[in-house]
């Protein structure tokens, strides 16, 4: 089985480390183009903003997709 992972400190929320802002939305739509992607798995951290929470909320319903 092959595996494919993205980063989720792009949707950390309000800007850090001279990142972009992205709202609530604008999370939900990138995480769910990742599953749609055959993405396997999201590295998400506490130090990533809020993007473990927008995880959660916005594709934890898919997880066994």
């Amino acid at each position: 089985m092959n595996r494919l992972g993205r980063g989720a400190l792009e949707i950390r929320g309000s800007r850090i480390w001279c990142g972009r802002e992205v709202d609530d939305e604008q999370a939900e739509t990138i995480l769910n183009a990742v599953l749609d992607s055959s993405i396997t798995f999201v590295d998400t951290s506490n130090n990533y903003g809020q993007s473990e929470a927008h995880t959660g909320e916005y594709i934890g319903g898919r997880r066994g997709q």
